[in-house]
């Protein structure tokens, strides 16, 4: 890397709004330390997916892949999964019939639910 004279570094510091003097007076050599310990984005990417849980799919998309299985063939296509928060997954019915139908089936769905990855997470369904 090239080291800039000092009247390119106070722009460089300006287009960063950083004051003039504050830029300007970090040695070169601290500068050329501080560059070398950056490291590239894709050595550090899957350290933070798997941080943040970001490596695997997510819960509802794992229960939209599974809709028809969970709530059947005959029902998949009336209602569909809106959210999982807080514990409770939010369906639309669209119709307080189907509402009541799958508020009696219930419980086994919910064993169904808990048989998918992370699906345990679930403890009620709430039909809308």
């Amino acid at each position: 890397m090239t080291d800039f004279g000092r009247e390119i570094e106070n722009l460089i510091a300006s287009l960063r709004q950083l004051p003039e003097e504050e830029e300007a007076a970090i040695p070169s050599e601290q500068k050329r330390r501080m560059r070398n310990r950056v490291k590239p984005l894709a050595s550090v990417l899957p350290d933070v997916l798997k941080a943040w849980s970001l490596d695997k799919p997510r819960l509802e998309e794992t229960i939209m892949e599974r809709w028809t299985q969970i709530v059947g063939e005959a029902n998949a296509h009336r209602c569909r999964p809106e959210k999982v928060d807080a514990g409770i997954l939010y369906v639309f019915t669209g119709n307080a019939v189907l509402a009541n139908e799958l508020r009696m089936n219930r419980r086994k769905i919910l064993l169904r639910l808990h048989g998918i990855p992370d699906g345990k997470e679930i403890r009620d369904i709430r039909f809308s």
